[in-house]
């Protein structure tokens, strides 16, 4: 049976799911342990572990609205949609402004032109792992009385001016979901170098609902069957039952819950490898990069000065949209999954009171169109890189 390769992936072996085993039979206590290492590791003064990436999201907007009552909340227009349900769920209005062409991140010529007095905070993607000009917008908001929040949900490891991304801004988030850069199946991590503003996230994630219990009874089987399918070998066997572990629906509700000490105990044991596994996604993001960078008909992000992507994701823009499912064609023959990310833009998801003719954030539609993600995670190598670009430049080159 031939590997196949999906389109993201962390090697959680067999001794990250033990550990996670040993903490419930010896009722250990890992969720502290591990906020206190992630904190570690980020070079942050705190963080917080909750549910998912979008709870994350929604405890930092509930923290903010005690120390402001501004109610608009700027986003990307292209970015995960379910940032938007954590606006809502929090009472709060989201905004959107346009991303670059150059970068694939939040526009910053589009972000000033938003002429409102009632932003409460700008929330700046950090999309495939591709450091935001988080210092642009921090000089944007300066004396504005505007809080940043960085969406490092695909970001963990990335950097900007030797800093850790999500610590450049006043709070960030980090999501720990399938296919991110460090999985426990389900989680977020909420990181802050602010004395005012932890004791607030603290507060408010006490008032989040503990898991139930069979929800805590499946993640060991949950994040077993996750561990086992994305190894090249298994998924070559079972990829047509990997739909299961694969998020491509538009949600409309979320469950804002506390974190497990299950996820935690694992958590804890892969963030030791972690290095080597932002390693491992730079090493194959940099490969790609420099191979295709010259290639006509594909446009690749700009990578701007003093950042360093962490490559959750590879993302390429073809200029000829029907040449998309030719390169996923091609890709799948040679076992190599692909993604197409997000379809449409946040207002094409959502109804958020913006028209869609003429379209106002052009350059998040010609993403949504153009775009296709490729592999860079541990499990692929320098030979399977080279594949995947000869590949990609012959279905670009008809």
């Amino acid at each position: 049976m031939r590997k196949r390769f999906t389109t993201t992936a962390v090697p959680i072996s067999v001794s990250d799911i033990i550990a996670g085993i040993k903490a419930i039979l010896r009722h250990q206590y890992c969720i502290e342990k591990f906020e206190l290492g992630f904190a570690k590791y980020i070079n942050a003064r705190r963080a917080f572990l909750v549910n998912s990436g979008t709870t994350a999201f929604y405890i930092i907007l509930k923290a903010l609205m005690r120390l402001s009552d501004k109610t608009e909340v700027v986003i990307p227009a292209y970015t995960a949609p379910a940032v938007t349900l954590a606006i809502w769920k929090a009472g709060l209005k989201p905004v959107l402004c346009d991303v670059s062409l150059d970068t694939f991140n939040m526009d910053i010529i589009s972000l000033t032109n938003i002429a409102s007095d009632d932003i409460l905070c700008v929330a700046s993607t950090h999309l495939f792992g591709l450091p935001c000009d988080v210092l642009s917008v921090n000089e944007f908001v300066k004396e504005k009385n505007i809080f940043v929040i960085e969406d490092a949900a695909q970001a963990m490891g990335a950097k900007l001016n030797d800093k850790m991304a999500g610590t450049i801004g006043d709070v960030g988030f980090f999501s720990l979901a399938k296919g991110k850069n460090l999985s426990t199946y389900t989680g977020g991590i909420i990181v802050t170098n602010r004395s005012d503003l932890a004791p607030l996230l603290k507060e408010e994630i006490q008032k989040l609902e503990e898991p139930s219990g069979i929800y805590k009874a499946l993640n060991p089987f949950l994040l077993s069957a996750l561990a086992l399918m994305v190894r090249p070998m298994v998924y070559g066997m079972f990829h047509r039952l990997a739909s299961f572990f694969k998020s491509t629906e538009v949600y409309y509700s979320f469950d804002a819950m506390k974190y497990t000490e299950f996820q935690a105990a694992v958590g804890l044991s892969l963030l030791k490898r972690l290095p080597g596994f932002i390693q491992a996604r730079q090493a194959n993001g940099s490969l790609l990069y420099k191979s295709l960078a010259e290639i006509h008909g594909i446009r690749l992000p700009v990578v701007i000065e003093k950042g360093v992507p962490a490559y959750n994701h590879f993302p390429v823009l073809l200029e000829e949209s029907g040449h998309i499912a030719q390169v996923q064609q091609e890709l799948w023959r040679l076992g190599i999954d692909t993604s197409r990310m997000y379809l449409r833009p946040v207002h094409h998801c959502y109804q958020l009171g913006y028209a869609k003719s003429p379209e106002p954030f052009p350059n998040a539609a010609y993403i949504a169109e153009r775009l296709l993600t490729l592999p860079t995670h541990p499990f692929i190598d320098s030979s399977i890189i080279q594949n995947i670009i000869r590949k990609v430049i012959h279905a670009t080159s008809g």
